[in-house]
């Protein structure tokens, strides 16, 4: 059931489809990726926003030489933990929710690391592929995305406008995703000043799920539930878990048919199995 569309999705991703593989400057995708792009924007977008949104994605990986493969994905993952020790949390599958759940560490990201073509090539192109292991199915990609970022402790080092505003207006303004949830935990001044800054560069349907300043159940900082039994162990095993997310993204994509799509309803699997999320005994 996990690669199915409703009829009305389908429709929706079958004219999307039309539309970029006739557009001279945008290279054909996969029919998972236009599924996505029906699944993620907004009903009201205009055809020819669809088409810049495609055309901004191909610019991000032309700039940033994405593969979109199994290897270069993990391997820009590793290259930003290296960069930014302590940043990413967590990448789960939450079985309960039918989607992922990212957690982050603001405290723990740096900007000043980021100056040359080379060091936004880490941190962009690691951002691009763990949204692509966190959409790795119609289902997931409907659910929406959970956010969880612990700020305790965060100070004016994180906060870099340039920078930001950077990260905004190529990729998070143009890669396709619902979220169910976005929250930050324990807000320092910092945080706020940060918040201030991107969110009006930020989309409406990402603003309406952000929420700041939340005080969670746990007293203490996110980084002594997940960095255990040391931080090095605990990226190790987000380094697998995220590997096998982008293998089931890419053996979806080779699979996937907007042809052959029965409707929601329907009991018949018209696909290839597909590789089972492994390492979710986090919840």
């Amino acid at each position: 059931m996990k690669l199915l569309l409703t009829p009305g999705e389908r429709q929706r991703a079958l004219s999307i489809k039309a539309a970029i593989e006739s557009a001279p400057f945008i290279q054909n995708r996969p029919d998972l990726e236009y599924a996505h792009l029906a699944l993620c924007c907004s009903p009201n977008m205009s055809q020819e926003a669809l088409l810049e949104t495609a055309h901004k994605l191909q610019c991000f990986r032309e700039q940033y030489g994405i593969q979109e493969t199994v290897e270069d994905g993990v391997r820009s993952l590793r290259e930003l933990m290296m960069q930014q020790p302590g940043h990413i949390l967590d990448i789960s599958y939450v079985p309960s929710e039918q989607t992922y759940h990212c957690v982050s560490d603001f405290a723990k990201l740096d900007p000043s690391k980021v100056q040359s073509e080379k060091d936004y090539r880490v941190y962009q192109s690691a951002f691009y592929y763990i949204m692509r292991a966190t959409s790795t199915s119609p289902e997931s990609m409907r659910k929406g995305l959970i956010i969880s970022a612990s700020c305790e402790g965060m100070t004016l080092r994180s906060v870099n406008v340039q920078f930001q505003e950077r990260c905004v207006a190529e990729l998070w303004n143009y890669y396709p995703a619902l979220y169910k949830e976005i929250t930050w935990y324990n807000t320092p001044t910092a945080a706020n000043m940060m918040y201030s800054m991107i969110r009006k560069f930020m989309t409406k349907e990402f603003r309406d799920n952000w929420k700041v300043g939340a005080i969670g159940d746990y007293e203490g900082r996110l980084d002594s539930l997940f960095a255990i039994p040391t931080l090095e162990d605990a990226q190790e095993q987000v380094l697998q878990r995220v590997e096998s997310y982008l293998q089931e993204r890419y053996h979806n994509e080779q699979h996937f048919r907007l042809e052959q799509i029965k409707n929601v309803q329907s009991q018949e699997q018209p696909f290839a199995p597909i590789v089972v999320s492994q390492f979710d005994d986090n919840y």
